[in-house]
């Protein structure tokens, strides 16, 4: 007898949207396929759970997707597998692109989303995005973390319906992240507030062995929490500054973290200073282990940051690219060539530690001549990340190289209409449509995702929605709106770049609905647009139009107007017409894929690259998972997964999904709506459902037991120093941010000492280094000025040996 029903269903999707991330740009997207897989039962129903599988791929990259797709194939299996019938579960693999669920057919009967994350991620992600869906809920869940695996966890050794002890690993890890930024004060708070209130109630007042026991008793927890969390953002951040370019500092980056975080949580631990009968000895041993460290560092190879070992890969990045460079005059002329390899300085130590192999022909890409005359400093950046990655190389090659890749760029249309209504074109042919461009005509998907996109560039800018049909600027002065339109043949990835001159606005292109997003980066103090095209089948000409306004104080000559933007001579002179020029554009077509990928002299120069590095031509990627190291590069196969991360997903995933498509609030989901939710299986025991309220009702509960606390010692505090609690507790915010400034500038200085003499990021290949370089120095800093402010301010309260209540611990 059949009980499931598997559909089916496959979208090819064109159209555009803003993206504000990096620099800024507007991403069009053509002919991208979508493949989305339904399972449910016979009966129809009208509900659905959308679980959506997304794997990168990149070029020079082996993609872990064609070995992880596996995990779409375990869960599916078992979901249609079984006897019984699964009520609405949908199963969407979107590894082909990022498209959005807007314009799947099935959306209107979604009233779940569940996202799986399949990287070895140190916790789950933050529930977020609820609001782009009102009145469903989204889940989202990273599993196969915090388990041990071994070689003996194989598919063959498991029971199909077994629930894995990872799930109480998966359910508790739920529940702190949904508690978010608020679990770390409700810890501290809780932890020290309940010691508080023993110490007061209890013989521990007069028991100074026993007040340091209790004490690291009860911030034993917290402690580790933090420890954790602060190992998860090293996570984060360190493989990061391997890739976020060579002008951005990541020595002081990281000291600037490292300082942030520790001299924080060293305000409760370096108390503990004042109990040491020889506190110079201690600081002394400390400094001597940093003094040590620099030494070892700075004298040896031991800091060298990267690495080539398979086992623990800590390799140096390189992108590069073979790049044909033709630049035209305003008559479209062409007024110089150029051709060479460009070197994008992804970490500070590139291109410093291959100097050797590069010869005497690089050089600074200089910023006050290049940059200030072409625009992008004429280069081809991939996406628009020249805010951050500014400072690159340039080798050019001994003589003029041309590569073979298509790109061309025609001013095909112009039409010019005045603020008294009178028009005139370049060709007499009738303008293009406000709405569409001709591309769009032949693409009727193109509208529904315009739409879609529409909405969501409205909500991003309020305060600009009307722009698109009625310009503020328009409407408040008088003057020319002329209308662009281009023709444009290249590869399938093509750069975009536009940049109006002083006194002239883009106000709409056919890309996108709405007011065209600007770039951060500007040329010559002028805005800058960004678009990134791409074609995934079926590439053809590409038409695309831009409306500019010129205010009426520019008007001169029409004739010099068309000249500027490579037209040629047309139209009469005329002394109302806008004469200056216009815009200026830059277009760059990429081979990212395929036998024009790799020139020979860029596989030569790759050929040369240590084992330590891992190099790629052509795309450039700012993503981070656990093992961020070899994210996107030749390194990211499946030997760097666990052995049990694909066999765990279909048996950590199954009761999460069974509870889901079983529960009565997916069919009703607006009568259980209550904000934000998480929807979890805790051990197939039961469904646990979290709330906001929940969350306020235990912080109003800490928050309780912490005034508590603070009732009770106030007193004893006021009684002991003589003076009014209120003043002490400015003393101690005042020591605070002081201490905090102090160990601050002291890493500061470290860290530019060490980028100083080429030693940065020793702690990219180890982190072992942080502890020494800057985790001790500010240690350090943090019990210098303890002593400092005790002796200075609370001598007669701290130091004295007969006082049996160190309330240097109070939580206040």
């Amino acid at each position: 007898m059949r009980v499931h029903q598997i559909r089916l269903d496959t979208q090819t999707v064109s159209g555009a949207f803003p993206l504000t991330f990096l620099d800024g740009m507007t991403n069009v997207y053509r002919n991208v396929q979508n493949v989305i897989v339904r399972i449910g039962p016979v009966v129809e129903s009208a509900h659905s759970l959308l679980v959506n599988c997304h794997y990168d791929t990149v070029p020079d990259s082996p993609g872990t997707s064609k070995s992880k797709s596996t995990n779409d194939i375990i869960y599916s299996s078992k979901l249609s597998a079984g006897s019984s019938s699964k009520k609405n579960n949908n199963d969407s693999l979107l590894a082909p692109t990022y498209i959005f669920a807007v314009l799947i057919a099935l959306f209107l009967l979604i009233y779940g989303f569940v996202m799986l994350i399949e990287k070895q991620l140190p916790q789950p992600l933050l529930l977020k995005n609820e609001a782009k869906y009102p009145g469903r809920f989204i889940a989202e869940r990273a599993y196969n973390h915090l388990v041990n695996l071994t070689s003996l966890e194989l598919q063959e050794n498991l029971e199909e319906e077994r629930l894995s002890l990872n799930a109480i690993y998966s359910s508790l890890s739920l529940m702190l992240t949904y508690i978010g930024s608020v679990m770390i004060p409700v810890m501290w708070l809780f932890s020290l507030s309940i010691f508080t209130v023993l110490r007061e109630k209890t013989r521990l007042r007069a028991n100074a062995p026993g007040i340091l026991l209790n004490f690291f008793l009860f911030t034993t927890v917290p402690f580790l929490l933090c420890s954790y969390l602060i190992y998860c953002v090293y996570l984060l951040i360190i493989p990061i500054m391997g890739r976020s370019g060579s002008g951005n500092h990541a020595e002081e980056v990281v000291a600037f973290i490292t300082t942030t975080i520790f001299s924080l949580l060293f305000n409760l631990l370096a108390p503990l200073i004042l109990y040491v009968r020889s506190p110079k000895k201690i600081l002394s041993l400390l400094s001597t282990g940093f003094l040590i460290s620099v030494l070892l560092l700075v004298l040896t190879p031991l800091g060298f940051p990267y690495s080539g070992e398979i086992s623990s890969p800590t390799p140096q990045r390189y992108m590069v690219m073979h790049v044909d460079r033709v630049y035209f005059s305003k008559e479209n002329t062409v007024r110089e060539r150029k051709s060479g390899l460009w070197l994008i300085d992804l970490d500070v130590n590139s291109p410093k530690t291959i100097e050797n192999l590069l010869g005497d022909g690089l050089r600074l890409v200089n910023e006050e001549t290049e940059c200030s005359r072409e625009l992008y400093c004429g280069l081809p950046y991939y996406l628009p990340v020249y805010s951050f990655i500014f400072q690159t190389h340039w080798i050019e090659d001994r003589t003029y190289t041309p590569l073979d890749v298509p790109l061309d760029l025609k001013l095909t249309y112009k039409h010019v209409e005045y603020s008294d209504g009178k028009k005139q074109t370049s060709d007499g042919r009738k303008p293009y449509s406000d709405e569409k461009s001709d591309a769009d005509a032949n693409n009727p998907s193109v509208g529904r995702e315009r739409n879609a996109t529409t909405a969501e560039t409205e909500s991003l800018n309020d305060e600009k929605a009307d722009a698109t049909r009625h310009s503020p600027a328009r409407n408040a002065t008088k003057g020319t709106t002329i209308k662009l339109s281009f023709a444009l043949n290249g590869t399938d990835h093509v750069n975009i770049i536009a940049s109006p001159y002083p006194g002239v606005e883009l106000v709409r292109w056919s890309f996108l609905d709405g007011p065209p997003l600007k770039s951060k980066s500007q040329f010559r103090g002028r805005d800058t647009y960004y678009v990134f095209s791409t074609c995934a089948s079926n590439l053809q000409t590409y038409h695309f139009w831009m409306e500019f306004f010129v205010p009426e104080k520019a008007f001169v000559d029409f004739g010099k107007a068309f000249d500027s933007v490579g037209g040629g001579k047309g139209g009469q002179a005329d002394d109302r017409i806008y004469g200056g020029d216009i815009v200026d554009m830059a277009v760059a077509a990429h081979h990212v894929h395929g036998e024009k990928q790799m020139t020979k002299p860029l596989a030569a120069f790759f050929n040369k690259l240590p084992e330590w590095t891992v190099s790629t031509g052509w795309r450039l990627d700012f993503a981070w998972n656990k093992n961020g190291y070899v994210y996107h590069t030749r390194l990211d196969t499946t030997a760097q997964i666990p052995l049990a991360t694909l066999q765990r997903t279909g048996d950590n995933i199954l009761p999460l999904l069974l509870n889901l498509v079983n529960s009565k609030q997916l069919i009703a989901v607006h009568e259980y709506s209550e904000g934000s939710l998480i929807y979890f299986d805790f051990v197939g025991i039961f469904f646990v459902c979290i709330t906001s309220t929940n969350t306020v009702l235990m912080c109003l509960t800490t928050l309780s037991i912490v005034l508590v606390g603070v009732y009770i010692n106030a007193g004893s505090v006021r009684d002991a120093l003589k003076t009014g609690y209120g003043r002490v507790l400015l003393r101690v915010i005042a020591f605070i941010i002081v201490n905090y400034l102090l160990c601050l500038l002291v890493n500061l200085a470290i860290a530019f000492a060490l980028t100083k003499v080429n030693r940065a990021m020793a702690w990219y290949g180890s982190h072992i280094w942080l502890l020494f370089l800057y985790v001790i120095p500010t240690l350090v800093t943090s019990c210098v000025n303890i002593l400092y402010f005790s002796h200075r301010h609370l001598s007669g309260f701290l130091l004295s040996r007969r006082v049996t209540e160190p309330s240097c611990f109070t939580p206040g």
